[in-house]
């Protein structure tokens, strides 16, 4: 049976394009064993199970220029370590997320340099920022040199240059990673990118992706500054001329435990948490982090407890520090609903008896949930990345215009802003990659094989999202308490299939009718709306992002990592609004997202439904207006005034401005009856005196 293989030579562990290589040969057969765990890692000690990894005393060097995934540059960080303007600093220690041992001494966390390097010396104060020939008594010692050089943070980046932290994987076969991004030389021009890798299970890997030429040191060093492994004999190296957008132009470096010639490392399993079909294709995650290519090997694969499924892979030819996604050619037949383990391993690399020379990562596993077929259709989140000054943007938020009216309230629309008043620096842009405005990431997912994504797929992207069904049904209620300025908000996922994975429920704050004076909110223009006119003095910006409350990631332990049909979690969040933000035009949303350790994904779940909207606006002569009940059900809802100013002027206006309707009500309490005409969706309102008085504003949501 035909298989379908990848050999694309990455460093970086994600998900990526699975193509056929005719070359290759692969044979799949089916068996049936109790439990797909049939190689352990297992020693038996004097009667005692325990696992046993391979710490090595010293690395042998493994290098190699060609094509990689650069560092996951998306949306895949668990902690930024360094951002803003820094020079020569260090930072907080970092505690490893698993056991290492570094030249033979078991470290536990570490400090990261903006100079291109990490310590595991915990009484490290210094950032050394001239590189020198190792190995060295000096400062800085027990350390790993992705690229020891004198950087800097000149925080103006408009890639935002950061250095940032991300572990994924399971025990023993995790992968810790540190990430420069964007750092600046002050030996030449242009912005640098790199990366280290701490291999729980053994090993070192540095990737050089961008820079200009710059000089500096690549290697590792024991603590005592007696022993070290240098890229380059014993001193500086280039780090030469490279693109990040360009394929081949990779440099990496691998520091493997000395002696390891073979070692085949299955990193993980690619497949959706939620199955929703009775077959599901699967691909397999495969690195060589040995020193010898790797030509033939079988894989071991199925659900635990079930048939396994094998597949012989013979005719390649993976370099070391080369990675694959191999898949099989046989599909998972999924089976009853329900929780289920996927689990993997491979032996006979290079036809030994043996699975290679490290044990500690030939098996994966991937906890999923089997659909009943009560999944749901989402709402789609679009997060667009813009500016006051991008002229371009217009033509971005016109198609999200067309977007809203094909769609309605099944998207919310998210601008994220940079560099303008109403820049927003919480991570969303380092996450994503984003260099060029107007870019979208919609529900946080892949279209096309990209993200972020250029405005001319955003309309399709958001087609194709609705085609991902989602076990969970998502809803967002908020109060508004303008006397406390604060935004309580409250996120309610119900699980209408089973699910599984790493479910994380985010808040976000969004402000609409964001005006004022100056380049920083005046909209550039570059086509021909609004009469052609640039800039657009005045422009009314919506669906602002002022604030995520749980960061870009939300946090984890509400939900269970199993879930089943008709459970309910419910998650609470105060946000104090800031004294310059608009309290009549602030309003919540949120997402469910489902975080893949395998792989560090993060996609959307889906968007939260407005079910409840509390709005009490208090004007300085303490006038308070409510409107009831909110949501509004076909039209008709209450105006409950508590003064007695006499006649005033209700305007119903949609998000981008556009009067909608208007009628006079009186003191006390009025019906509105909303024209048949007026789709659902959300609108803000506003009530005034005849003298122009502000007696009460918010927003309502119209159910149809």
């Amino acid at each position: 049976m035909a298989a379908f293989l990848v050999c694309a030579q990455l460093l970086a562990f994600i998900p990526f394009p699975v193509l056929g290589l005719s070359a290759h040969r692969s044979r799949v057969g089916l068996a049936f064993l109790k439990n797909l765990a049939m190689k352990t890692f297992l020693l038996v000690l004097g009667g005692v199970l325990a696992f046993a990894p391979a710490f090595a005393q010293s690395y042998d060097l493994v290098q190699r220029t060609g094509s990689s995934q650069t560092d996951n540059f998306q949306g895949q960080f668990d902690a930024i370590l360094l951002t803003g303007s820094q020079d020569d600093v260090l930072s907080d220690w970092q505690p490893l997320p698993f056991e290492f041992n570094f030249f033979g001494e078991p470290v536990s966390g570490y400090f990261a340099s903006d100079n291109g390097y990490i310590t595991f010396d915990p009484s490290a104060t210094v950032s050394y920022n001239a590189p020198s020939a190792l190995p060295q008594a000096a400062g800085p010692n027990l350390a790993v040199y992705a690229f020891w050089h004198d950087f800097y943070l000149n925080g103006n980046s408009s890639a935002q240059d950061v250095v940032y932290a991300s572990t994924w994987g399971k025990a023993p076969n995790r992968v810790h990673a540190v990430t420069w991004r964007s750092v600046a030389s002050y030996q030449t021009s242009g912005s640098y990118y790199f990366s280290l890798r701490l291999y729980e299970c053994g090993g070192i890997e540095v990737g050089l992706y961008q820079g200009n030429n710059a000089d500096g040191v690549i290697g590792v060093e024991n603590g005592q500054g007696t022993e070290a492994v240098v890229a380059a004999g014993s001193g500086m190296a280039s780090f030469g001329s490279s693109d990040i957008f360009l394929q081949g132009d990779d440099r990496l470096f691998g520091f493997q435990p000395a002696g390891l010639e073979l070692d085949l490392s299955l990193q993980g399993i690619n497949l959706p948490l939620y199955l929703s079909e009775a077959q599901q294709q699967a691909s397999f995650l495969l690195k060589n982090q040995g020193q010898s290519a790797i030509q033939s090997f079988e894989l071991h694969y199925g659900f635990e407890g079930g048939p396994v499924q094998t597949a012989i892979v013979e005719g390649i030819n993976l370099p070391a520090l080369g990675s694959m996604a191999f898949a099989p050619g046989q599909l998972l037949e999924t089976g009853a609903a329900g929780h289920k383990t996927v689990v993997a391993h491979i032996e006979k690399v290079n036809g030994m008896a043996q699975a290679d020379g490290q044990s500690c990562n030939n098996e994966a596993s991937l906890n999923v949930a089997v659909g009943q077929g009560s999944g749901q259709v989402p709402k789609v989140l679009i997060e667009e990345f813009s500016g006051a000054w991008c002229g371009a943007c217009i033509f971005g938020k016109l198609i999200l215009d067309d977007i809203r009216t094909s769609f309605g309230d099944q998207v919310e629309i998210i601008s994220v802003h940079h560099a303008d008043a109403m820049d927003f620096p919480e991570g969303l842009r380092v996450a994503y990659n984003i260099f060029a405005f107007p870019q979208a990431i919609i529900n946080r997912r892949p279209y096309d094989g990209a993200i972020p994504l250029q405005r001319d797929s955003w309309g399709s992207a958001v087609e194709a999202a609705r085609q991902v069904p989602s076990p969970a049904q998502v809803a967002v209620s908020y109060q508004v308490n303008e006397s406390a300025r604060t935004l309580d908000i409250a996120l309610q996922t119900t699980f209408t299939d089973y699910g599984a994975g790493d479910f994380r429920m985010v808040p976000m704050v969004l402000e609409d009718g964001v005006t004022g004076t100056g380049s920083g909110y005046d909209q550039v223009n570059f086509s021909d709306e609004y009469g052609g006119v640039s800039p657009i003095v005045g422009y009314v910006h919506d669906n602002v992002l002022r604030a995520l409350p749980s960061g870009p990631f939300g946090v984890p332990g509400a939900i269970p990592g199993a879930v089943s049909p008709g459970e309910v979690y419910t998650q609470t969040f105060s946000y104090a609004i800031p004294q310059d933000f608009d309290m009549a035009n602030i309003r919540a949303a949120g997402a469910l997202i489902n975080v893949n350790s395998s792989n560090l994904s993060r996609p959307v779940i889906s968007a939260a439904e407005v079910v409840d909207v509390i709005s009490t606006v208090e004007t300085p002569d303490k006038v308070r207006s409510t409107v009831y009940p909110n949501p509004v059900t076909e039209g008709t809802f209450w105006v409950e005034r508590a003064d007695s100013s006499g006649p005033a002027i209700l305007q119903v206006y949609s998000l981008s401005g556009q009067l909608a309707y208007e009628q006079a009500i009186e003191g006390g309490r009025s019906q509105v009856i909303l024209p048949f005409a007026l789709s659902g969706g959300l609108y803000l309102y506003r009530i005034a005196s005849q003298k122009a008085e502000l007696l009460g504003a918010g927003k309502i949501l119209l159910h149809r």
